[in-house]
């Protein structure tokens, strides 16, 4: 496993975009996950970073949010009729997950 810090205090229109382009060139690696303060992250941005390199680019949940159903808490949702639901995956060629 590989990882790669980079200041927290610049934006990421400055920072996040060419650390991992200058990961994918020279070492030929992207990581899979970026945590990222939401403040600097663009939905825009985390989108283009998707689609371009694969990369999830993951955000605490904004103040105003809230967590509502079918979510039974932050990491648990269930269908209307009670029974867990858990995630199966991502589909990358039609952006579903």
């Amino acid at each position: 496993m590989s990882t790669w810090a980079a200041p927290a205090h610049l934006p990421e229109g400055y920072l996040l975009k060419p650390s991992i382009q200058q990961c994918q060139q020279p070492l030929g690696w992207v990581p899979d996950v970026v945590v990222g303060d939401l403040a600097y992250i663009r939905q825009d941005i985390k989108k283009e970073i998707r689609l371009r390199w694969r990369v999830s680019v993951v955000t605490r949940m904004k103040p105003d949010m809230n967590i509502i159903e079918p979510f039974d808490s932050w990491n648990r949702l269930s269908c209307q009729p009670g029974q867990p639901l858990q995630w199966l995956g991502y589909d990358a060629s039609d952006q579903h997950h």
